[in-house]
Formats: structure tokens, C-alpha cells, sequence
């Protein structure tokens, strides 16, 4: 499902994360430290593993995309102060909502960890703000089934100056007003807008009529209408170009499209193996296969061909307007991997990757 739904979708951030074990007290420098060292968080592959020829297969069509995107493992310097900084306007906001602060912590964590791998070069301040954006990602895919009517009606409310119904929403608006601090206008409208999106596009998740519709053969632009709702892509990938840096829009602008593509359809690459694991089958490579009446497995294949192809015209494009502009998108393409990669929530170390 989404970046944000960075593929959270079968269970919640908490049983997630502490499922996984992921990230010690020490926060980010743990994180970051284990970037270096490959797949270091996760559990590798030993001599004895048996892999299944699914299993085999998989990993052969994941290797095969990290090498067409000419996929490198980075070499990030230690950062805590993120999560410490999250951290603390968390504790400003002083929620009540039920969850235990251990839930905050581990979503500060997995924030800051984002931030700091795809969009290492940016200022520190942009970064912070990057890394609160995904908490509220996070929080709302982590509780969309527990509070419908507070997604379902966070746009009237804003719009109208009402109170949320959730004490976290009630921050939203304010935070998104951060992005003209440090975006070109229209930039930070689009992350506005992509932000708002997703709201929508979880809040359509829980409605009960979903999980029953079947999909139609002839509705072939179906699943990727709703990977792209849920998906948040468009918000990460204006992230990339912030102001200072990338003041003349037009050197990035038509590289949008195929990031937002690239973000979503990685994701899926990515978090294949582990949704199959999990018999997950509402997903966008499920619905898509289903749609053209296809398996799961050959529509992954495809997808990630089509990754390949759409990290060659970016860089291509990028390459045509400006140096910077292509540093920014390898940068984040190497970070966004990686955060795939190295993070045992994507179990890929279980297939040797």
C-alpha cells in the first residue's frame, strides 16, 4: 500500500515494530550504524536456509531490480539528535489518546530513520520536518480501522476550523503549514494536497464495502487508482527539491509523475515477499494481477522491470537540467531502498538479499 502505506497495512505500527525489535533505546544511531555493514538489522540467510522455488524466484526478481537501478548500499553518518527532536514535540502535545509512549518512540525512530536515508542532504530543519510528516503517516495508517469517522471528517473540519476528532489530527493542519517554510509554494501545495489524499485514501480503506468489492476484469486502471490515493507518493517525491536548493521548479517538475510511480511500484517490489508470507492478497500487485488475469508473481516481475525503466528516464531528465537535480533523486532513490533493505519488517534477509 502506500510509501505510508509504506506498506503497513495487514497490522498495526506497535505489533509491527515490536514483532520486529526494531530499533534499541539508542534510536537512530543503531538505525543509521547498520546501514553501513549490509542488511545488518536484519537476520541473514545461512548455508542451511531452503528456500522454496517461489522463495527462489522472488529473490531472483528483487536482485535483478536492485542491479538494474544500479543499487549501491550508502554509508550514512550517525545521526540521534532526529529522534530526540521528534520525541520532543511529541511530549509537547502532551496526547491522551491511549497509546503508550513506547508506541511514540518506536514511531519517532522509524520516522526519523526515513528522513535521515532518503533525504540525508538536506538541511537539518527540513529534515525534522520530513521526519513529523511520516509520524502522522504512520499514526494514522496505525489506528485507521479505530478511528474512521476522524479521517472520514479531518478535511471538513480543517476546512471549516473545526476541532479534530483525535488529539494527533488536531496538530495535522498546523504541521502542513511548515512546507511553506521551506518549499517553493506550489511544491508545498502538492504535498498539501498528497497529504490530504491519503487521508482520504485510508479512510476509503475502512469503509466495509471495500474488503467485499470485487475487482472487475475491465476495471484495469482500478488498482493503480487506489495505490496512488493511499500511496503519499507525491508529497515524498516533492520532499526531494526543497527551495534554497531547487529554486527553479521547471529543472524537476517533469520527473514528478515517474518518481511518484517509482516510490509507489518499489514499495511493492520490495514488500512482495513479505505480503506473500503474510497471504496478503488485497494489495496493488494482487488486484492488478487479478485484472489482467495474471499471477501475483510474473505481475511482480513486470513491476519491477517498470521500475527500472522508470529510475532510466529520471535520470535521464534530471541529467538534462541540472547536476543537483540528479544527485537529489539519486539520493533519495538510495535511501528509499535501503530503508527496504535493511529493515527486517521486509524479511528479505530470510532470501538471502
Amino acid at each position: 500500500m502506500s510509501l505510508l502505506r509504506l506498506a503497513y497495512t495487514a497490522a498495526s505500527i506497535e505489533s509491527i515494530l515490536d514483532l520486529l525489535g526494531l530499533f534499541a533505546p539508542s534510536t537512530l544511531t543503531t538505525f543509521v550504524n547498520s546501514c553501513a555493514p549490509k542488511f545488518a538489522l536484519a537476520q541473514p540467510a545461512t548455508a542451511s536456509t531452503v528456500f522454496t522455488s517461489k522463495d527462489n524466484l522472488i529473490r531472483q526478481i528483487v536482485q535483478d531490480f536492485l542491479n538494474d537501478v544500479h543499487y549501491i548500499q550508502p554509508d550514512i553518518p550517525q545521526n540521534n539528535r532526529l529522534v530526540q527532536d521528534v520525541l520532543s514535540e511529541l511530549k509537547s502535545w502532551n496526547i491522551q489518546d491511549g497509546r503508550p509512549w513506547t508506541f511514540y518512540i518506536k514511531v519517532a525512530e522509524h520516522s526519523a530513520g526515513m528522513a535521515e536515508l532518503s533525504y540525508h542532504h538536506h538541511p537539518y530543519a527540513v529534515k525534522k520536518q520530513i521526519a513529523m510528516f511520516t509520524v502522522f503517516m504512520l499514526y494514522m495508517d496505525d489506528l485507521a480501522d479505530r478511528m474512521p469517522d476522524a479521517l472520514s471528517d479531518f478535511q471538513r473540519r480543517m476546512i471549516f476550523g473545526l476541532p479534530q476528532l483525535n488529539p494527533v489530527l488536531e496538530h495535522f493542519p498546523t504541521h502542513l503549514t511548515g512546507f511553506y517554510d521551506f518549499y517553493d509554494p506550489l511544491c508545498a501545495n502538492s504535498i498539501v494536497a498528497a497529504a490530504l489524499e491519503y487521508v482520504t485514501g485510508t479512510a476509503l480503506e475502512t469503509r466495509r464495502e471495500m474488503s467485499t468489492m470485487p475487482p472487475h476484469p475491465d476495471a484495469t486502471s482500478w488498482p493503480y487508482f487506489l495505490r496512488a490515493k493511499t500511496g503519499v507518493a507525491p508529497a515524498y517525491a516533492f520532499m526531494i527539491f526543497y527551495g534554497d536548493r531547487h529554486s527553479n521548479i521547471s529543472y524537476f517538475l517533469q520527473t514528478i509523475p515517474d518518481i511518484n510511480a517509482f516510490i509507489d511500484l518499489t514499495n511493492d517490489v520490495l514488500s512482495f515477499y513479505k505480503e506473500e508470507r503474510a497471504g496478503e492478497s488485497h494489495n496493488y500487485l494482487h488486484n492488478r494481477a487479478r485484472c489482467r488475469g495474471a499471477t501475483a508473481l510474473s505481475t511482480c516481475a513486470e513491476v519491477a522491470k517498470e521500475c527500472a525503466v522508470l529510475d532510466e528516464r529520471i535520470s535521464k531528465v534530471s541529467a538534462t537540467t541540472a547536476l543537483k537535480t540528479l544527485e537529489a533523486w539519486k539520493t533519495f532513490k538510495t535511501g528509499y531502498i535501503t530503508f527496504h533493505v535493511a529493515l527486517p519488517r521486509y524479511r528479505l534477509a530470510e532470501i538471502g538479499i
